[in-house]
């Protein structure tokens, strides 16, 4: 027999097995698609339901995947699910959610982190803090969350532009989850909170004042401890994202209309620094005040500035109050 009679079969029967798990992976991406389409319809109380004995074990095999987009829709059919699950259901499974979103933790890719961190939004005001079977793993999760976003701030410069929006997003929104939990990392989410305020990125800088007021509801009495290091932060952002400011006018567009879009952003974060130091003033009391009267005091332009509108909004925000009581 002719040599090439006996090569032509195995070179057949490997294009039709290299064809037959191409299929395969097509098959299995459309089956995931497509539970996602179901999953993402559902809501209260079908969710709770069909949840521990159908949905967790499916979402589970999928967010395991090695696939990263498959990964993905299992992170995102989860957060839907967490947000929409009852009280019981969600505390029972807590656990087994807990792990599967630290787990994503280490991937650093914004199209999972963005579902992942919706997901703890959801599930960690729902959490009983005296639960001893997930104290231990809600701080251990927080503590990760904010360790990859300290990372991020430290090196924003060098991060995908996506991965800092997804951030920023959902920062207020997380911090206000963490709530208590808060206490057991203000060292580090204070100094990772100036830092994201300071970037270019005005969206990321609204996301990161929206933190610094997230804290204040949430711990309103730990944060006088901090009102130095509050006031430089928001002192900071406002001279950095002043339209007049030497940072912006680096780069600042020569197109005159994106220019006006660049300014009203600016004043938009201004404005934001204004009024959460307006609400860092009402925690803080007395020693905030001292700061503001040294500001003013100081005779910097921009400083003055800065303690000038948050004691012109403070004011405003009383006397509305006062009026609103009188009517009633």
């Amino acid at each position: 027999p002719k040599p090439s009679s006996s090569s032509k079969p195995s070179s057949s029967s490997s294009s039709s097995s290299s064809a037959a798990s191409e299929t395969a992976v097509v098959c299995q991406a459309a089956r995931v698609h497509a539970l996602e389409w179901v999953v993402l319809r559902l809501e209260h109380p079908v969710v709770s339901d069909v949840f521990g004995r159908y949905l967790l074990p499916t979402l589970l095999e999928v967010i395991d995947q090695s696939d990263l987009a498959k990964k993905a829709a299992g992170m995102r059919m989860l957060a839907h699910c967490n947000a929409h699950l009852m009280l019981a259901t969600i505390r029972y499974h807590a656990p087994v959610i807990l792990d599967r979103i630290r787990a994503t933790l280490p991937y650093h890719k914004a199209f999972i982190e963005d579902p992942s961190q919706r997901s703890l939004i959801h599930i960690l005001p729902k959490l009983d803090p005296r639960d001893v079977s997930t104290s231990a793993l809600r701080v251990s999760v927080a503590g990760s969350v904010i360790r990859e976003i300290e990372f991020v701030s430290l090196s924003a410069n060098d991060e995908p532009l996506a991965r800092v929006r997804s951030i920023g997003k959902n920062l207020p929104r997380l911090i206000s989850s963490f709530g208590a939990l808060n206490a057991r990392f203000l060292p580090t989410i204070i100094p990772t909170l100036a830092r994201l305020s300071l970037l270019n990125e005005d969206a990321v800088a609204l996301g990161a004042l929206g933190g610094v007021s997230a804290l204040c509801v949430a711990l309103p009495s730990r944060v006088e401890k901090h009102a130095d290091k509050l006031f430089e932060l928001l002192a900071h952002a406002y001279i950095r994202h002043s339209p007049s400011s030497a940072f912006d006018v680096k780069v600042r567009s020569v197109d005159e209309a994106q220019q006006g879009t660049r300014g009203r952003e600016k004043r938009h974060v201004c404005r934001a620094c204004v009024s959460v130091g307006a609400l860092v003033r009402a925690s803080c009391g007395a020693r905030f005040d001292a700061l503001m009267d040294a500001a003013i005091q100081s005779k910097v332009k921009s400083l003055e500035e800065f303690a000038t509108a948050v004691k012109a909004h403070h004011d405003d925000a009383a006397a509305g109050g006062t009026r609103t009581g009188a009517g009633r």
